[in-house]
């Protein structure tokens, strides 16, 4: 199942949201984490589609030596 960096983004949101509403230093401690983590793994889900699109652009001609 393929997970939308979109959405992971958005989720970050939310927890930030809960976050800054909420008293409990644990609670909010534990949001925080989970709203980092969504968001690098956004970032890390964005940059491997970008490299795959890049490495569909190399031709072979591209990367051999002449």
């Amino acid at each position: 199942m393929a997970v939308d960096p979109k959405y992971l983004r958005e989720h970050a949101t939310r927890c930030w949201t809960l976050a800054a509403q909420t008293n409990n230093p644990l609670l909010k401690n534990s949001l925080l984490k989970v709203a980092q983590r969504n968001v690098r793994l956004a970032v890390g889900l964005e940059e491997h589609h970008q490299a795959k699109v890049v490495l569909r652009l190399i031709t072979p001609e591209m990367l051999s030596h002449h």
